[in-house]
């Protein structure tokens, strides 16, 4: 357990320092005290959900998000909706399901550094897990103020800028571009292709749920 602990602070640490350097020095087998990467999904993975429900979120979201779609458009929408507000008020989990778009729309964009899709998984995976990790910062603020308070939205904007300039950051480090602002607006596509496929995730659930 003690290695474990030290393991993930270390991977943590490395993360939040030097975040697309540390990931290709493991690909490259230089892994000293660097967590592997679905050991650090997993249990990302778990603090986020068991914040959420910590911090009763569902209670505080799901709520007024069932009246206003059923008032005005039906169980089917009522059900879309309590995903999202369940989702969406939590950076965190929002950011880690995103992870299937984000790493398509890594491999797609950055095709020609000739990574396997495998290897843009374990990018992915590190760069998502340290931001859903600042996500627990949001989670407490709407659970502080409310999901509508202009506190909460001031959080959570400052929350997805951080999201997409830590991303450009690892991006630039992993694939050693020189241009800050290309990368940049790769990873804001990246991030927008990511969101769509939640979407499109989120409305196929809808639907196997409601029939």
């Amino acid at each position: 357990m003690n290695n474990f602990s030290n393991s993930f602070f270390s991977t943590i640490q490395a993360l939040a320092t030097r975040p697309g350097h540390a990931i290709r020095e493991y690909l490259n087998d230089q892994r000293a005290g660097f967590g592997p990467a679905l050991t650090f999904l997993f249990w990302t993975v778990a603090i986020a959900v068991a914040l959420m429900w910590w911090l009763d979120l569902d209670q505080a979201i799901l709520p007024p998000m069932n009246e206003h779609f059923e008032g005005e458009n039906g169980t089917g929408k009522s059900v879309g909706g309590a995903i999202n507000g369940k989702i969406v008020n939590n950076l965190g989990l929002l950011i880690l399901l995103m992870l299937p778009g984000t790493t398509l729309g890594t491999f797609l964009l950055f095709r020609s550094k000739s990574y396997s899709f495998q290897k843009i998984f374990i990018l992915s995976s590190y760069l998502t897990c340290a931001v859903s990790l600042m996500g627990i910062v949001n989670a407490v603020v709407v659970k502080a103020f409310g999901p509508n308070n202009g506190i909460t939205m001031a959080v959570s904007a400052v929350g997805y800028a951080v999201w997409l300039l830590y991303f450009a950051w690892g991006y630039r480090q992993f694939f050693e571009e020189k241009n800050y602002w290309i990368v940049l607006l790769k990873t804001g596509l990246i991030l927008l292709f990511g969101m769509l496929v939640f979407m499109l995730m989120t409305v196929v659930l809808t639907l196997l749920i409601i029939q």
